[in-house]
């Protein structure tokens, strides 16, 4: 957190540096400190409140801190000023309460009809909100086709070996696991496992990117995870015990990893006695609560399982 103290300082002293505003605010979201940005956004916001870009930060921080109707009206304000701005719309699909219906409904036609503005800002837009897109697909019961026609050509496509593309492509390939989708009835789906496993790259840059690279390749090549998971395990505890980062890569994030993997070499009971003492802890891992559901996820699938089977 010492980078978001330096950045927050130099908010307070020059709001105008938007450099500044932006790494403040990456600090916090990848060090899983998010609720950080409560008061230095409270203190700048009249002077950006007609800004489309800070409107998308704290609408993204609303969003994090489960305030979806505060988060909303901000990127209503921010889309009436740049209805085309992909960022924007990227937390258009956070906002959503996505275990009611009918908002799935509208961020799926929200984001049906802005499909062609992602690609003209950036790679990562268009593969990141294409992602929002398939998993609101999966939500709403549609055709899994209909994600299948995505994958290959929005979601997986140019930044194969960039974590963010990776990351997407990772989420979807669990989503469609965890509804029980049989990846060998369409081959673009056991392909798209195959072509993850080869772009394996580690720079323990945050616990969720490392902890989701890692599992990328798992379900192709566990002998590699392995590897990976026993490199991630000395990693993690090379920090100093008390520190902050001990706590987030050693104490949270390694069981999650080592949860996940029994998960997916189908021994739900080992997941489960890793998952349930950190499924619901995992803010410390970084990046959005969209993107760590997926561990929940898993936790809620092996629990059911093995309730089932008693």
């Amino acid at each position: 957190m010492d980078a978001f103290k330096h950045y927050h300082a130099i908010v307070n002293a020059h709001y105008d540096d938007k450099l500044a505003l932006s790494m403040l605010q990456l600090c916090a979201f990848l060090s899983g400190q998010i609720e950080s940005l409560e008061q230095p956004y409270q203190a700048i916001y009249n002077h950006y409140k007609n800004d489309p870009d800070f409107l998308g930060m704290y609408a993204f921080f609303y969003c994090h801190v489960n305030r979806q109707s505060e988060a909303a009206e901000l990127i209503k304000q921010g889309l009436a000023i740049e209805p085309h701005n992909a960022w924007l719309q990227h937390i258009y699909a956070h906002a959503l309460n996505e275990n009611e219906p009918e908002q799935i409904q509208q961020g799926i036609k929200f984001l049906e009809a802005r499909v062609n503005d992602w690609p003209k800002q950036s790679r990562f837009f268009e593969g990141h909100n294409s992602m929002h897109l398939a998993i609101l697909y999966l939500k709403a019961g549609y055709d899994t086709k209909l994600i299948l026609e995505l994958f290959p050509t929005r979601i997986w496509g140019t930044a194969k070996e960039f974590s963010f593309e990776q990351n997407n492509a990772f989420l979807v390939l669990f989503a469609l696991d965890l509804v029980g989708y049989d990846h060998s009835l369409i081959n673009i789906g056991r392909t798209s496992w195959q072509a993850t496993r080869k772009t394996l790259f580690i720079d323990y840059f945050t616990p969720y990117l490392t902890v989701t690279a890692i599992l990328s390749v798992a379900k192709t090549d566990p002998d590699k995870a392995k590897l990976a998971i026993d490199a991630f395990a000395h990693h993690a505890a090379n920090f100093k015990p008390d520190s902050p980062a001990y706590y987030a890569w050693h104490t949270i994030a390694l069981p999650v990893l080592q949860g996940c993997f029994a998960y997916m070499q189908c021994n739900d009971r080992l997941a489960c006695e890793y998952l349930a003492p950190v499924y619901n802890k995992t803010r410390v891992m970084g990046h959005s609560d969209e993107q760590r559901s997926v561990f929940p996820a898993i936790y809620n699938a092996v629990k059911h399982s093995l309730e089932n089977k008693l």
